[in-house]
């Protein structure tokens, strides 16, 4: 989207107006939401042609540790980034990695791994799209819901003796149960 702002700029006793562009830059992920092992595309729109911003992905765990992946892009002719074909330039990972945001989430905190004790809540990652010209200029935002469990599935803690696990049941048949055992 491109719009316009009059700005009136007042010079001693002469007033000066300019047209002056204004994008909307936005970040557009596909789906909207996704299970943990489902591919996600993530589309920049807006930006300037050639522009350079850094896109980076948060997210916190159940103990608090905030994990963080990065990459430089730059943008086409047309002012976009598809991961899906945009190579990264540096950051955590480099070159064309759809994924490359999600799996190259590294703990800013010297931590082993991401932990998440319940499945039936998503993780939610914050993604940022920010300037390279302005450090620290956040040009847009998106939460986006990596799910672990589909709608339906129960989730049945299970202890026997030594044993302890978790029994997700979905919903239908029940020849599709997955048993994780913990140690």
């Amino acid at each position: 989207m491109l719009g316009y702002r009059f700005l009136l700029f007042k010079i001693g006793r002469f007033v000066k107006s300019e047209i002056m562009s204004v994008r909307a830059i936005a970040v557009h992920m596909s789906p909207v939401y996704s299970y943990f092992d489902e591919p996600v595309q993530v589309i920049v729109r807006g930006l300037l042609p050639k522009q350079t911003v850094n896109l980076i992905a948060r997210v916190k765990d159940d103990k608090d540790i905030i994990f963080q992946g990065s990459a430089v892009h730059q943008a086409t002719e047309n002012g976009e980034v598809d991961l899906n074909c945009s190579p990264s330039l540096g950051g955590t990972y480099t070159g064309v990695e759809p994924m490359g945001l999600f799996w190259s989430l590294t703990p800013l905190a010297p931590h082993h791994k991401l932990t998440r004790w319940d499945a039936s809540m998503p993780l939610l990652v914050d993604i940022e799209v920010v300037s390279n010209e302005r450090a620290g200029l956040v040009l847009a935002k998106v939460t986006h819901q990596r799910r672990f469990m589909k709608e339906g599935v129960q989730r049945v803690v299970v202890t026997d003796g030594g044993l302890r696990g978790t029994l997700f049941i979905p919903p239908g048949d029940l020849y599709l149960i997955k048993i994780i055992i913990n140690n």
